[in-house]
């Protein structure tokens, strides 16, 4: 299985992060394909700063311009949402699980093992309202956006849904499929709120109902961590992955604690830049997105 992550310069500490958590935690070979839509970072400054940090693995490094058409009117993070799926005709594998940047590997992992066949393991069902459903405030812009795929695909829509996050595991030839249609509409319609995860639903019907959590993610303030959720997290065998963004840690774990966590897995070379990292990484979003 081919790992796939949609980045850009802000995100460079998480994924050096990322990238040592693949060496420490997968023994066996597989590729990292790396998407950079950045303006800052060249390719070739990119490639120097990932490339020492794999050594089992193969990185793969590709601009989104070479991974999808871009349009003008669609939005940066419209235009990454699109490039994880055109991305399978890059893939070489039958399935790729899609990271986010602040995703890495916590504990040792065989991908060819992983438990979830497709999607991430978080199924809901229709009849559950969708602000239960998505844990965000957009759930009537994620229903308009079904409708817009209904109106521009004719297709039915899926029996259920899993929560858009990820990682998600992508089979590639369903992937593939979608390109038999024009997605840049679905992604420039004003008003609408896209999802890939969950456009890519409606093209594919195996995916498994199985609650099977192989990732926790903390990415809002409504999210927190804290030591505790930390021992469950170490404990829980079937918990492979982390993602931790810095406003969901909690006052009583505090950054230092988390890195001592982090250390005991094995992160001891990093674990100075990654205190650092956080305060980075949020200052340069905050900056960013006003």
């Amino acid at each position: 299985m081919t790992l796939v992550t949609v980045t850009y310069h802000a995100e460079k500490e998480m994924m050096r992060l990322q990238a040592d958590s693949l060496e420490l935690f997968l023994d066996k070979p597989c590729t990292h394909i790396v998407i950079i839509q950045d303006r800052v970072m060249t390719r070739h400054e990119w490639w120097s700063y990932l490339k020492p940090h794999y050594k089992k693995h193969r990185l793969k490094l590709y601009s989104i311009e070479e991974i999808c058409r871009l349009n003008d009117d669609m939005g940066g993070w419209y235009q990454q949402q699109l490039a994880k799926i055109y991305v399978s005709w890059s893939v070489d594998t039958d399935s790729y699980l899609i990271l986010d940047s602040k995703n890495f590997f916590i504990k040792p992992t065989d991908l060819d093992q992983w438990a979830v066949q497709e999607g991430n393991g978080f199924p809901a069902l229709p009849e559950i309202p969708w602000k239960q459903v998505l844990d965000i405030p957009f759930n009537e812009m994620i229903e308009d956006f079904c409708r817009l795929i209904e109106f521009n695909t004719q297709l039915p829509r899926p029996e259920f849904f899993l929560r858009p996050h990820p990682p998600f595991k992508i089979n590639t030839a369903h992937a593939r499929s979608m390109s038999d249609y024009d997605l840049i509409p679905l992604f420039t319609y004003e008003g609408v709120l896209p999802s890939e995860f969950i456009l890519y639903q409606y093209f594919n019907k195996d995916t498994c109902k199985d609650d099977r959590r192989m990732c926790e993610n903390f990415f809002t303030p409504e999210q927190v961590v804290d030591r505790m959720d930390l021992a469950r997290i170490a404990l829980h065998d079937q918990t492979r992955m982390l993602g931790i963004h810095q406003r969901s840690i909690s006052p009583q774990l505090s950054e230092k604690k988390l890195v001592d966590w982090l250390i005991a897995r094995g992160f001891e070379k990093n674990v100075v830049e990654f205190l650092d990292m956080w305060h980075i990484y949020n200052n340069k979003v905050d900056t960013e997105t006003k």
